[in-house]
């Protein structure tokens, strides 16, 4: 039986699969796709020390591909 966590990861990508498909853009690339999900799952995130750990390689992610 696969755990809960790895059923929320599949209904995240699911997610994005159905947003896109409904806003009719391209496939999103791999990296793009798990920053989202991060994203998502960093707004769910109830422990304060995850929520900034995860702000943080965002950030680092956002600053080494589009230098923001």
């Amino acid at each position: 039986m696969p755990k809960q966590d790895d059923t929320a990861r599949s209904d995240l990508r699911d997610l994005l699969v159905m947003l896109r498909d409904a806003l009719g853009q391209p496939p999103l690339g791999t990296l793009l796709a798990a920053m989202a999900i991060r994203t998502i799952r960093l707004l769910a995130e109830q422990d304060l020390g995850k929520r900034m750990a995860m702000r943080e390689q965002i950030s680092a992610y956002l600053a080494e591909t589009w230098g923001k």
